[in-house]
């Protein structure tokens, strides 16, 4: 990825533009203080089987791709 800054006349490359983002918010933070392992949620108390006669429904309902 790039960035043409024509304000400035140049050429911003991809490391640069990424870490000028980076810099602009505590993203490393934010991840550490609102990361949730998949450990550490609690089990389900009911875990639903495959219902084929809604699949494709719910496979076009949520974009997903299907096979022909």
């Amino acid at each position: 990825m790039f960035l043409v800054d024509t304000v400035e006349g140049r050429i911003i490359d991809d490391q640069e533009l990424k870490q000028s983002y980076a810099a602009r918010q505590p993203y490393g933070d934010w991840l550490k203080e609102n990361m949730v392992r998949i450990e550490d949620l609690p089990m389900p108390s009911q875990i639903h089987g495959l219902e084929e006669k809604t699949l494709v429904d719910r496979q076009r309902v949520f974009g997903t791709p299907l096979k022909t």
